[in-house]
């Protein structure tokens, strides 16, 4: 087996811990960048959820407004205030038979 010289092996020896040095370094700024991205990404799940919650929030009010405003009693209200209807006497209704 064929043994480098002391001159050749020395370059790579002092080289070894910058190499590591840069490693670590790298690795740190890449953990850092990860957890920026993850805050990031968080944040915006928070705010889609909050979107989603008043989304729901307000499906809820407009569906209790539509069961309102399609009570029988509030339509047939309307009916007589607004359009001056009323319901028919028995003697005012014609029946028709097929």
């Amino acid at each position: 087996m064929d043994w480098l010289p002391l001159k050749t092996l020395l370059p790579m020896i002092r080289l070894r811990p910058l190499l590591l040095v840069l490693a670590v370094f790298c690795s740190a700024v890449a953990v850092t960048y990860v957890t920026h991205l993850n805050r990031q990404a968080f944040n915006q799940y928070q705010a889609e959820l909050n979107y989603q919650n008043k989304a729901q929030e307000k499906w809820g009010q407009l569906l209790l407004q539509y069961s309102t405003l399609t009570a029988h009693g509030q339509i047939e209200r309307l009916a007589v205030n607004q359009l001056g209807m009323d319901v028919p006497h028995k003697g005012n209704v014609i029946l028709v038979e097929p």
